[in-house]
């Protein structure tokens, strides 16, 4: 199977070099819409917390995690180590200013 990338990285790039950030106050977990209310019940009750100091710190990737905010946010509700794979550079510089680790990945096809 042929996979072509339809984004070019110079439009990615651009993107998060320019980003406004958006001003938004979290109220309880992730989200503050209904909707995503819900999702962040279900991580709550599906997913374990990291709790076990004797243990390793579990792991969370996120593939394309841009700046890396709903990554970190998420690995800090489970207590969970943060990695990101991004295409973008300009994210991945911007991921690294909240404290994770991210990869920056290129494109082969």
């Amino acid at each position: 199977m042929d996979i072509k990338n339809l984004h070019k990285l110079q439009d990615w790039e651009s993107y998060y070099r320019n980003a406004i950030p958006l001003q938004t106050k979290l109220k309880a977990g992730i989200f503050t819409s209904y909707d995503i209310f819900l999702c962040d019940s279900l991580i709550d009750k599906y997913l374990p917390k990291y709790k076990d100091s004797n243990k390793a710190q579990p792991i969370i990737c996120e593939i394309g995690s841009g700046n890396g905010k709903l990554l970190k946010k998420m690995a800090d509700l489970l207590g969970y180590k943060p990695y990101g794979i991004e295409y973008s550079k300009e994210a991945a510089k911007k991921s690294k200013k909240i404290s994770y680790n991210s990869i920056k990945a290129t494109w082969t096809a």
